[in-house]
């Protein structure tokens, strides 16, 4: 681990000395500092062992690995290292999808026994069909996963038993669910007459130049795999044998420089499949939308930009598209546990915040780390930046210091979510969100008096607001 703080600290100084020699900061310069400065915070945890970053911009890539695969191998991962991108895979078959609508091989809304010598009546009766729309956008009603014996499982034991399920009452929800994109994979190995992977890799290569995507790698391809670790430094299970469905929900494997080719493939509107793969297809909730097993998410600031999460036993990576602004980011990591996809997200969006061409900066990204480690010195920095930078950040935004509020809690960190909250409610003194807020930071607290008293000032703002009804009830009955 000495070394690797060396290497990295020899990469942060030389980009700070590159930068503070130039008056006029070029866009390569101001990405790869970004990059380094942020994957540098990133890999402090000691739970990390790599990470590698992707960034296209205005048509240029950006590629920084740091850290090492093997802890203390000093084996930093390349643009030739091979991840498991877990359900980021969906992404992939989805654009697949997408060529088959295009080319008239399947349509959104027919039933899927169309693309069946033998038909699922019973997953998709004609009276109640389930259609490769409701696939694509995860309310054909199928659950996550099927229960299947391992040792059983098979790609006949797999149709079979979703042959078993009745949707009826659960058709048209948003359920996420990797076995309806095994059932697209297996529709489309079906209508093309084509295994799926050879699909997957022939369309990549000839839309991007990926050359080194696929879901079964060869004996000589596992040299440059990357296998992952837990938090205790546990090596975890890779998904290296011939997959037994078809792999199309999450156990695709790519290298870096293909990763970065999908994204500059994403972002050329030029393209009519990446045009179409994008339309969106359901609206979720919020500002979230489905499009073809993308997540479709609007901003103010961003427009429409796409995003997806991909996480195994050991990696986790994001991808993240904003074709309003030609600029994508993906990041991997060979490691896997429960906050790592979220400290991942954080990564990604931190670089996004420095390079973007739009918008005001986050508060919430600019404050995040220095909150979780002193209070007190992040308020402070808090009311530095509203007197010498108002106009650059976020301060209109109250779900800026909410998210801060709130990320304390996550990680217990009461005392110090309470006092970002009440900042919360002393600069949006009419909204009920921030009372309901820092009402449930109090309940946490075990403070009760003045939780119930925040859940009364958030419904005296906002009537309608049930979450504060359930819960001064309950308070009451608990008292």
């Amino acid at each position: 681990m000495f070394i690797r703080s060396i290497v990295f600290s020899f990469f942060y100084i030389m980009a700070v000395f590159f930068l503070s020699a130039n008056n006029n900061p070029t866009q390569s310069a101001s990405v790869d500092l970004s990059i380094l400065k942020h994957a540098n915070k990133f890999l402090t945890d000691k739970r990390l062992h790599s990470v590698s970053v992707g960034v296209v911009k205005n048509g240029l890539v950006y590629t920084k690995h740091l850290g090492e695969l093997t802890p203390n191998m000093g084996n930093t991962p390349n643009n030739n290292t091979i991840y498991e991108i877990g359900s980021v895979s969906k992404t992939m078959t989805g654009f697949l999808v997408a060529k088959a609508v295009k080319e008239g091989k399947l349509q959104l809304d027919v039933n899927i026994n169309d693309y069946f010598p033998n038909p699922l009546t019973v997953l998709s009766p004609d009276n109640n069909p389930v259609t490769v729309r409701q696939l694509l956008t995860h309310s054909s009603g199928i659950p996550k996963e099927l229960n299947i014996d391992k040792d059983k499982l098979s790609q006949q034991s797999f149709i079979n038993s979703l042959n078993t399920i009745d949707t009826t009452n659960t058709k048209h929800q948003f359920i996420y669910s990797s076995a309806a994109i095994e059932l697209l994979a297996y529709i489309l190995e079906t209508v093309y007459q084509t295994p799926f992977d050879s699909l997957l890799q022939n369309t990549l290569k000839q839309e991007a130049k990926m050359t080194s995507t696929k879901v079964n790698l060869t004996t000589k391809e596992l040299n440059n795999f990357a296998y992952g670790y837990s938090a205790e430094g546990e090596l975890m299970p890779a998904h290296i044998k011939k997959e037994v469905l078809w792999g199309g929900s999450g156990f695709i494997k790519s290298t870096f420089s293909d990763l970065t080719r999908y994204l500059q493939l994403q972002l050329n509107q030029n393209n009519s499949l990446v045009q179409l793969s994008q339309q969106k297809l359901l609206h979720i909730s919020g500002t979230d939308s489905m499009s073809y097993l993308w997540i479709a998410v609007d901003n103010t600031d961003t427009k429409t930009h796409f995003v997806h999460h991909g996480g195994l036993e050991g990696t986790q990576n994001w991808l993240m598209v904003f074709p309003e602004y030609g600029m994508g980011i993906s990041v991997i990591t060979n490691s896997s546990f429960p906050q790592v996809a979220g400290m991942l997200k954080e990564l990604a969006l931190k670089i996004i915040d420095d390079i973007k061409p739009f918008g005001k900066k986050s508060l919430y990204l600019a404050l995040s780390d220095l909150c979780q480690e002193n209070v007190d010195d992040c308020l402070k920095k808090y009311q530095q930046l509203k007197n010498c930078c108002n106009n650059d950040y976020s301060f209109e935004k109250p779900n800026e210091l909410n998210s801060l509020g709130y990320s304390l809690l996550n990680n217990g960190q009461i005392t110090k979510a309470i006092t970002v909250l009440s900042l919360l409610v002393k600069e949006f003194p009419d909204d009920a969100n921030a009372y309901d807020s820092l009402a449930d930071a109090y309940y946490q607290d075990k403070n009760l008096l003045l939780a119930t008293s925040n859940f009364k000032k958030s419904l005296a703002l906002n009537p309608n607001n049930n979450n504060a009804k359930n819960m001064i009830e309950k308070i009451m009955k608990n008292d």
